[in-house]
């Protein structure tokens, strides 16, 4: 790894190497970096002073087998490559090169130091870009906690859009119910999630997303007629539903007894998208999400065949969803970025229906 400094610079400086007492643990750090790593190197002593300037000096002048070139390529005088030569030497307590005929010969302590100076260089290097890819939002990882319908139906779509331009970016997308997307994001286990809002937690900010439900129907039943359809007027017909407890059963249900109505309810299942062959079939009618009118619009009925219709539904039943982090994590660049992505992705498709 190359460090070149401005010309006429002396390249001695504060950059320090500390190694912490029964450790193989490094500290790297200046005025612009600081960087903890781990290395398997047995030539380091807790009560050395080497530094990465020296390591660089003497990797350029093996390298070139000149002072004179090394000083060019590093950007630094010659007098101040022969100092930190000359201060490595002292540091470690071994005579690094010989001088013969007005030539550098490197003794055999100087070859074994030269395989691990590039190692540890090339580690701070592979450190450095590593961070400035991060910093570029080009490199990380994103763990993802998401409802079954976003991950399983859009959500591959939308991280395929996100990293099209970031080949290092790293991400783990996990199928969770609600309730449990909670509990991941409260542990602080992900990133970023997504779930309707069935609860709150002190440990989670929620980005909320509230859009109105429809009424999927069979385009033959008779109030398919109408672009309106009144929750009393549908309610007698057989209904497949939510399982009981669901947050948006649970608002249907409210509306259906502020309007009078009993809702009629024949099938019960958790997933909306399960619900489409007993709408086809003329079984029963359901209440449909933003989300599922997406899914069915672009790959349910791509052919565009279906006798499923959607119409607006009054009173209006709420479909509560929200973008969720840990409250008490300091995302990172990246996971900041990917939420603000991911949360106009969500809102565009909610939003879709109007």
């Amino acid at each position: 790894m190359l460090r070149k400094n401005r010309p006429g610079h002396d390249c001695s400086g504060p950059e320090r190497m500390t190694i912490h007492p029964n450790r193989h643990i490094v500290k790297l750090s200046n005025f612009y970096f600081s960087y903890i790593f781990v290395i398997n190197y047995g030539i380091y002593r807790q009560d050395n002073d080497m530094n990465l300037k020296q390591l660089n000096a003497f990797q350029e002048v093996m390298r070139t087998g000149s002072v004179t070139q090394a000083s060019a390529n590093l950007g630094c005088t010659q007098p101040a490559i022969t100092n930190l030569i000359h201060r490595l030497e002292s540091d470690i307590g071994q005579t690094l090169f010989q001088r013969r005929n007005r030539r550098l010969l490197p003794t055999p302590e100087a070859h074994y130091l030269m395989s691990e100076a590039v190692a540890i260089l090339d580690q701070v290097q592979n450190v450095e870009t590593k961070m400035r890819s991060a910093a570029n939002l080009k490199a990380g990882e994103l763990r993802i906690a998401c409802m079954p319908i976003i991950s399983d139906l859009l959500a591959s779509q939308f991280i395929a859009d996100y990293v099209s331009t970031r080949p290092d970016v790293r991400i783990y997308l996990s199928s969770q119910p609600s309730h449990q997307v909670y509990d991941s994001l409260a542990s602080q286990q992900f990133d970023i999630g997504f779930a309707e809002i069935e609860t709150t937690s002190p440990l989670v900010d929620a980005d909320e997303i509230t859009e109105r439900c429809v009424c999927a129907i069979n385009s033959n039943h008779p109030l398919a007629r109408q672009d309106v359809i009144h929750l009393g007027e549908i309610a007698p017909h057989p209904l497949a539903i939510f399982l009981p407890g669901n947050s948006t059963r649970l608002r249907l249900e409210q509306a259906a007894h502020d309007c009078g109505a009993n809702l009629n309810v024949r099938f019960e299942m958790a997933n909306t998208v399960s619900r489409f062959p007993l709408i086809e079939a003329g079984l029963a009618w359901s209440l449909a999400s933003p989300l599922t009118v997406n899914y069915f619009e672009h790959q349910w009925n791509q052919l565009g065949t279906s006798d499923i219709v959607f119409r607006q539904l009054e009173p209006a039943v709420a479909y509560r969803t929200a973008i969720l982090t840990p409250r008490h994590r300091i995302p990172s660049l990246l996971a900041q970025d990917f939420s603000g992505y991911f949360s106009n992705a969500i809102r565009q498709v909610m939003g879709s229906l109007g």
